[in-house]
């Protein structure tokens, strides 16, 4: 009755509430049966002192009305006045009458505000409004009504493709939950999971539908303590090893997605919303977003301009003032933001994967920073580093990202400004970190592109746009500025930048040689562009700020390396790879059998050799046979290119030998001594002869090999009898001077060969497959063919009477 909207009325009917509460309040506690004299007695206790059943029942009945579409904002202002009036007049119940009003008042705000929006298009704001009810009945621990909406949350996102938010949503609600097989209450109970009646059997649907929103979500990582918890249940206390076994499955894979797949790294934003022309909500609050997959700042901008159509763009991130914060216009302050990665204790001082790192430099955030440069007097046209001043912004958010949400309000924001030194010092540390980063990344991946490395290298070493290290140079290094700024601090600071300048150089050499071996030949002369433009820089740097040695973590992968045992004479040489020593990839490893390869006989065979494997020349009079227990080779191989390719190679010129680091001391050095010659007796010259000789079109530069490894030629065959010319052709007016006949003959060839006509290149498949086809017989034009018997009735015969 006192949502009618009648003023009178509402004034007339709400002092009934504290009627009741006050009932409620004197209601004895408890009472106590007695018998006296068989007289049923009843002794009451003392009273309750509160009126908890009334504020229950209050606040279940508000939020079923006011989203039914009753009461109003005039009933919220005036139930706080008139219900403040008579608590405070009460000495018994003031504070927890004060209390009872402040949190209906409150509830009452947020069912306001989540009726007028529920109707929008716009899902973002039912989000808010919905989180904002969930946290109120959290705080006043009315469990059935904080998982109802959590699951209104929970559908919301599922409807907005937001499965990582949504698995948030419903992990809130395991917390509530407890590994045992107690009864589930009915406050806990989930609307979705009717058949589950304990908290375990519960919990564990919950956990695998998170699992599920998780992979969909390409957040692996969050899923990874769930996938542990379930396993310990399974292993250790309902052994059911079939659940088990899936889990280990569904393990695996999260653990294969997390290194192989690739994610997209989303952006971050900040979002001021000033004036109160936007919903109370949001009215002059500050919010940090969470971008959409591959969404930048311009498409984010036209996003937040489509969803408040009527507000203006801030193009400037000063601070707004008084005038547009109490303006009922409503405006937007959009930038970008960069948010600080928090490293995890366990991964402090180890070489962490980059694929694992990428995931915690946007996730699980809750700082983020952006700058603003300024300058404090007027520029220096010369060189601007010395006076580009940076304010720098630090804001903290209620959560951390991701969460329920994908934006939460800014709870702490400080403002501090950077000098030009300490800004210098920060740009390059930043740039220091990036070159270690690509390095280290391309060593654990040898099939990373280059391209992202070449662009970060040549930006260093050819800054032809912003002058690189010589603008620092010029403004920091000059003895005015020294004397200027004679503080411990920028003495620190100037010494500091003067040794990240040195530590740059080992970096951009390790970085250009990894450059080197992976670009492609088009790009070549880019990478000649950048060595000369480093060679110039690394002897300037080296001479004015001394040598620096590059981070264990960036030189300490095993290096592999290719010998050259024989000068590429032959012209199927395996093309000359550069050394890879000292750089630290490594590719994928093949075995190269040599069991098959037959080592030339040349000097430089036995020159060139490593000294782990020796080769004794080949004699020409050796006549020694091949043991039937060869030693085998096994050797790694560290090329990438295709195995074919390199067994070929290997199988024909024999000119490179592929090991991994330095012979190992302790193994058996073994020594080629014997020749190794074919076990197939050579052929006779006459056998030679009836052979048909190898076109030279497909004969191979080298000549081909037997089982036994030696080849089925000596190097005395090469110098063969040269096959006697075929005869010279005669025309037809030669062959008829011969004899009669044989012109006779040829002019009969020569008229049915000109009638014909002339084959091309394109039908020569079709007349040969033609000329090879039997001829068709010739139709016969008197008899005609036979005509073709009826086909018998079965049913016919089948009723004729059996003779």
């Amino acid at each position: 009755m006192t949502l009618i909207p009648e003023r009178d009325l509402r004034r007339a009917t709400i002092p009934i509430f504290f009627d009741m509460m006050q009932c409620e309040f004197y209601s004895p506690k408890y009472y106590i049966p007695g018998y006296d004299n068989h007289r049923t007695n009843t002794v009451y206790g003392s009273i309750r002192g509160n009126f908890n059943e009334f504020e229950h029942e209050m606040i279940t009945q508000l939020d079923a009305l006011i989203e039914g579409g009753r009461g109003d904002e005039e009933y919220k202002n005036l139930f706080y006045e008139i219900m403040s009036q008579h608590c405070e007049s009460h000495a018994t119940m003031k504070e927890q009458g004060m209390r009872f009003v402040t949190v209906v008042t409150h509830l009452m705000e947020y069912l306001l505000e989540y009726r007028s929006i529920v109707q929008e298009e716009n899902k973002e704001n039912r989000m808010s409004c919905t989180v904002n009810l969930l946290e109120f009945y959290n705080e006043i621990n009315r469990k059935e009504m904080y998982i109802r909406y959590l699951n209104k949350l929970c559908d919301l996102h599922l409807e907005c493709q937001n499965y990582t938010e949504a698995a948030f949503a419903l992990q809130l609600h395991t917390k509530l939950l407890k590994w045992s097989n107690d009864p589930l209450p009915q406050l806990l109970r989930n609307e979705k999971y009717p058949k589950c009646e304990t908290h375990r059997s519960l919990k564990v649907q919950l956990y695998d539908d998170i699992i599920n929103y998780f992979d969909k979500g390409k957040m692996w990582e969050a899923s990874l303590s769930l996938c542990k918890e379930l396993i310990h249940l399974h292993d250790s206390e309902t052994y059911d090893y079939n659940a088990l076994a899936e889990l280990l499955q569904k393990q695996a894979n999260v653990y294969d997605n997390i290194m192989k797949q690739m994610r997209p790294e989303p952006e971050y934003f900040r979002v001021g919303f000033y004036g109160k022309g936007f919903p109370a909500f949001v009215q002059n609050k500050v919010f940090v977003y969470r971008g959409k997959e591959y969404e930048r700042l311009d498409e984010f901008s036209g996003r937040m301009q489509n969803v408040f159509p009527k507000a203006q763009l801030m193009t400037k991130l000063t601070p707004p003032g008084d005038e547009i914060m109490k303006s009922t216009n409503q405006y937007l302050q959009i930038n970008k933001v960069d948010p600080l990665m928090e490293l995890k204790p366990e991964f402090a001082n180890r070489t962490i994967h980059h694929q694992i790192l990428k995931y915690y430099k946007v996730n699980e955030v809750q700082r983020f920073s952006f700058s603003r440069p300024f300058r404090k007097k007027e520029s220096d046209s010369e060189n601007e580093f010395a006076n580009l001043w940076v304010e720098r912004t630090v804001l903290t958010t209620h959560q951390p990202f991701p969460g329920i949400l994908r934006w939460f309000p800014v709870k702490l924001s400080d403002t501090f400004e950077i000098t030009p030194l300490e800004n210098a010092v920060e740009t390059m540390e930043l740039t220091n970190a990036k070159l270690k980063e690509a390095n280290v990344a391309h060593k654990m991946d040898a099939h990373l592109s280059v391209n992202h490395l070449g662009m970060l290298l040549n930006g260093v070493v050819d800054a032809a746009v912003m002058g690189g290290i010589a603008n620092y140079e010029k403004a920091f290094f000059s003895e005015d500025f020294a004397a200027a700024n004679t503080s411990e601090k920028d003495q620190a600071n100037l010494q500091k930048l003067k040794n990240l300048i040195a530590e740059q150089i080992p970096l951009l050499e390790v970085g250009i040689r990894i450059h080197k071996l992976k670009v492609h030949e088009t790009l070549k002369p880019f990478h000649d562009r950048l060595e000369e433009c480093f060679s110039r820089m690394k002897s300037a740097v080296e001479t004015k700020y001394g040598i620096k040695s590059p981070e264990p973590e960036v030189i300490s992968i095993p290096s592999v390396r290719r010998i050259q045992t024989l000068p590429a004479e032959s012209s199927h040489s395996t093309k000359s790879l550069p050394d890879l020593k000292n750089v630290g990839i490594e590719p994928k490893q093949k075995q190269v059998n040599l069991r098959n390869a037959t080592p030339n006989g040349t000097k430089n065979s036995t020159a060139n050799r490593v000294q782990s494997v020796f080769v004794k020349p080949l004699a020409a009079n050796a006549s020694k046979t091949l043991k039937k227990s060869r030693e085998t080779l096994t050797l790694r191989r560290t090329s990438t290119s295709s195995t074919t390719a390199s067994q070929e190679s290997v199988a024909t010129t024999h000119q490179t030998v592929w090991y991994d680091g330095k012979p190992d001391p302790g193994q058996p050095i073994i020594e080629l001594k014997e020749q190794l010659i074919s076990q197939r007796p050579r052929r006779s010259e006459c056998e030679k002869r009836l052979s048909r000789p190898m076109s030279g079109v497909f004969r191979s530069s080298t000549p081909p090999t037997t089982p036994g490894g030696a080849s089925s030629q000596s190097l005395n065959s090469l110098d063969e009898d040269i096959p006697p010319p075929l005869p010279q052709k005669q025309n037809v007016v030669e062959a008829s001077n011969s004899s009669p006949e044989i012109a006779a003959a040829a002019s009969a060839s020569a008229a049915v060969i000109s009638t014909l006509p002339r084959r091309t290149s394109s039908n020569t498949n079709a007349l040969t497959r033609a000329k090879s086809k039997p001829l068709p017989p010739l139709p016969v034009k008197d008899k005609t063919p036979p005509a073709v018997p009826k086909k018998p009735n079965r049913l016919q015969s089948d009723n004729k009477p059996a003779n």
